[in-house]
């Protein structure tokens, strides 16, 4: 429902600001979904960070809550900048509070998996359906963070375009039903793609994809002046979000990719 995503380009014509109501979802929906498996913790569970989260998601709601009635009343003919200025506070409260959501769905993941330990059977010779596709949407959610944390936070929404990968990934459906050698091959598959997760996060640390395209003008031989690792930073950057098709026909780390890309999903 969240919407009004939408600054002008002159006085009667509106384009959607950026991407941030489709990145919220993802997170949303995985807590809705989620949820009730952790309702029944005891005192005894350290549920501290889970909580933690779940306030501050609480907190970010009302302030996005409160950006979003500013927009509502913003008349169709009220002047540009006005109206700009009033989309724009409330698209960088929408990304702070898809933060904020991921934040809260990571940690309810975490919790599922580390002290329900409801997915610890995939891997092994019988895994339960429900397990193995929790295993996947939590994969899947941090998937998404990743997204959320390259489009909205690294590259500050100055994407022309959303990576093809996310819709690619949000179209498809987990398939279940898969034998236990299967399953073993999904999970290499997820543990592979966590290693370049981590390149990517190392990667963010020293190179802004902001500042290549807004201060560089998306020339990597103006950024490398500056910081000469920049072209290794950008092209795993790249490699991750834009080069590879991790999520339709995979073949960019060996043959379990390829094998799993096509057994994930129906």
């Amino acid at each position: 429902m969240l919407d009004k995503f939408n600054k002008k380009t002159d006085d009667y014509t509106t384009v959607d600001y950026g991407w941030q109501d489709e990145l919220i979802a993802v997170a949303l929906n995985y807590i809705e979904q989620y949820y009730p498996l952790a309702q029944g913790y005891t005192k005894s569970a350290n549920v501290s960070k889970l909580e933690r989260s779940l306030k501050e998601l609480s907190q970010g709601y009302k302030a996005l809550k409160t950006e979003y009635q500013g927009v509502v009343q913003l008349e169709v003919y009220e002047n540009m900048t006005i109206y700009n200025g009033f989309v724009a506070n409330y698209a960088d409260e929408a990304t702070r509070f898809s933060g904020k959501a991921y934040a809260c769905a990571l940690e309810l993941s975490a919790y599922l998996s580390n002290k329900v330990k409801f997915d610890h059977s995939v891997g092994s010779d019988e895994v339960a359906q429900e397990a193995f596709e929790f295993y996947v949407d939590s994969r899947i959610l941090e998937i998404f963070c990743d997204y959320h944390n390259f489009i909205m936070v690294n590259s500050k929404a100055s994407l022309n375009s959303i990576p093809s990968g996310v819709l690619a990934l949000q179209a498809k459906t987990i398939s279940t039903q898969k034998s236990a050698e299967e399953i073993k091959q999904v999970k290499e598959y997820f543990d592979a793609l966590a290693g370049e997760r981590a390149l990517v996060k190392n990667a963010f640390k020293h190179f802004s994809y902001y500042d290549y395209v807004k201060l560089y003008d998306a020339d990597i031989t103006a950024y490398e002046k500056v910081s000469p690792l920049a072209r290794a930073y950008y092209k795993q950057i790249e490699r991750y979000y834009f080069m590879t098709s991790y999520f339709t026909n995979i073949s960019c780390i060996g043959k379990v990719c390829k094998f799993a890309a096509n057994n994930i999903f129906a």
